[in-house]
């Protein structure tokens, strides 16, 4: 029964969800929280664009960790915006 909602949800609201949602969310209350923060985000998913140096491929040995992780948070968040459009 767990499995068949997650998949209803993942269907429903065309994300994936984690297999285990049902269990770490068990009760409508914290299910629907949860949910509420996936679609509806309170801040924003990727820093500002000038927070995130612009440089080609070849250059990603030059950034730390957190650079690498902000360009691509900032790449995903620009390509799920033009797929919402």
């Amino acid at each position: 029964m767990a499995v068949d909602l997650r998949n209803s949800l993942q269907h429903s609201l065309a994300r994936a969800l984690p297999a285990t949602v049902v269990f770490e969310y068990s009760t409508v209350a914290t299910l629907a929280a949860f949910l509420d923060g996936l679609l509806f985000p309170t801040e924003p998913a990727a820093p500002p664009q000038s927070a995130i140096p612009e440089a080609p491929l070849e250059n990603l040995e030059d950034f730390s960790g957190a650079g690498i992780a902000a360009l691509l948070e900032s790449k995903l968040a620009a390509i799920e915006s033009q797929e919402t459009k």
